[in-house]
């Protein structure tokens, strides 16, 4: 009797069925985060070539597969810079600080930006938090 009910109250840990899709689910995940990273060194690339909206284009799918990182609102916003469009820049350097509070390079960006598009109180605070930052 007490095997039979120690049988009902003890489940294995995970089935097999549960296993397989556990590990599918895991390398879901390894094969999108090594797609995000394939489609960032694609866009480097493509920046470096000055291939500007090809770099945005394999940014945005980096991004697609890879939501929270910072690094690549942050490139999109630098590479909108360089072919001058500082107001679209400005929502994904804001994003790309957002996520990172303490990313220097973004709020530099986001500083170049909002002095491009003539928000002046805007640039200060952004290069205040710059400094405060890292004070070098």
């Amino acid at each position: 009797m007490a095997n039979v009910l120690l049988s009902k109250l003890v489940r294995p840990v995970l089935r097999v069925t549960e296993i397989v899709v556990l590990w599918s689910a895991c390398h879901g995940l390894v094969f999108a985060q090594q797609d995000a990273v394939t489609h960032f060194n694609k866009a480097v690339e493509f920046y470096r070539t000055g291939k500007y909206d090809d770099a945005i284009s394999e940014f945005q799918a980096s991004s697609k597969l890879s939501p929270t990182d910072p690094l690549i609102p942050n490139w999109i916003g630098f590479v909108l810079l360089r072919q001058g469009k500082n107001e679209a820049a400005i929502p994904l350097l804001q994003q790309a600080v957002t996520l990172r509070s303490n990313y220097t390079e973004a709020w530099t960006n986001l500083g170049n930006a909002f002095l491009g598009a003539n928000k002046v109180d805007d640039a200060i605070s952004a290069f205040k938090k710059t400094t405060e930052l890292d004070p070098k």
